[in-house]
């Protein structure tokens, strides 16, 4: 008789109770993280460790090959798996046994090939997963989102309608995350960044300074504090953050000049990337490090990296300027050429046109 969701038998109970108490759940916030498949040291059809599965839904399977109940689970594991991209939605089986039978590595191995198995299963002979999990009874069934939050934990079989529900609504959440680059006049910064496949939202706009001067009048005397910038609202599943910033830094605008660009002079022209989140942060200075080992340009680098105090929207007349001002004489001389080098230099990145 197995730990199934449905057993009452006290002594079985007893017994889970015993197992599930050897140590505390691993948890990050009050929530089971996916920390504990690090400790995995044993696995099956592949491995799978946390940092693979940045970006994507994830199922953490808990079970044993012999329980009836877990074999009801698994035929609907097999359709989403295949039904859904794997760029998408990753499951991760982890096989706690309970009897000698179910602990011979050869049955293990037949029964994932009879029962259609394929995805990355972490053996657990010893129960620590199990017990770093906090798992009580099988199967059980853990959800965690793109960004590694536990989100639904499902215990026991016929509820696959739940599981599809749950793991459909959290892949159709796409994650976006913000940053804000100031380099030069947001024209053609704008332009430059709302032709990028992944970016979802680009807004032209003020960082720094207060409110009360966040406008275009104030901000061109160069006294308000503040930098022409952009805001730019991306999916890191489709774009990520060294992408963006290789566009900043060797198209958008030049990095080497300071408290200017181009034919515009002042410290609203400043190069500077604005942040937010610890992670944006080095990842900035990790890259500019990176273009001064490689001295990719001929003067230094004056790019600032500072976390975000504030950003204020521009005035409309400013949004979209290049798209609805193509022949303007600036426009032709700053900002189409931008576009062209984006084009020339990374295809891959362009998106159709909006």
């Amino acid at each position: 008789m197995k730990r199934s969701w449905f057993s009452t038998l006290a002594p079985l109970a007893i017994v889970a109770a015993v197992l599930c108490s050897s140590s505390a759940p691993v948890r990050a916030g009050g929530q089971v993280t996916l920390a504990p498949l690090r400790e995995a040291t044993d696995w099956l059809n592949g491995s799978a460790q946390p940092a693979g599965l940045a970006g994507k839904v994830v199922i953490v399977d808990v079970f044993t090959f012999d329980c009836f109940n877990c074999k009801n689970v698994t035929p609907n594991l097999r359709a989403l798996r295949k039904t859904i991209p794997a760029a998408d939605l990753a499951i991760v089986g982890i096989h706690t046994p309970e009897t000698p039978y179910e602990r011979e590595r050869p049955h293990i191995v037949q029964a994932l090939q009879t029962q259609g198995i394929i995805w990355p299963v972490a053996l657990d002979p010893n129960n620590k997963l199990w017990n770093a999990f906090g798992v009580d009874a099988w199967p059980t069934q853990f959800v965690f989102d793109r960004h590694g939050v536990l989100r639904k934990t499902i215990v026991g079989d016929s509820q696959d309608a739940e599981l599809d529900a749950t793991v459909r609504g959290l892949i159709a959440e796409r994650p976006t995350q913000t940053v804000v680059f100031a380099g030069g006049c947001f024209w053609g910064m704008e332009a430059v960044f709302d032709a990028l496949k992944g970016v979802t939202k680009v807004v032209s706009g003020y960082a720094g300074g207060n409110k009360a001067t966040a406008h275009y009048e104030m901000v061109s005397t160069g006294t308000t504090g503040h930098a022409e910038s952009v805001e730019i609202t991306y999916d890191p599943t489709k774009i990520t953050f060294d992408e963006l910033l290789r566009v900043y830094f060797l198209v958008a605008h030049d990095p080497t000049e300071l408290n200017r660009q181009g034919p515009d002079d002042g410290t609203q022209y400043r190069s500077e990337i604005y942040y937010t989140t610890p992670e944006q942060r080095d990842a900035a200075k990790a890259f500019i490090a990176e273009l001064v080992a490689r001295k990719s340009f001929s003067h230094p680098i004056v790019t600032k990296v500072e976390a975000l105090p504030a950003f204020y929207p521009a005035e409309a007349y400013h949004q979209h300027y290049v798209a609805r001002n193509p022949g303007d004489m600036y426009v032709v001389f700053n900002d189409l050429p931008k576009l062209a080098k984006l084009r020339h230099d990374y295809p891959a990145l362009v998106t159709a046109k909006r």
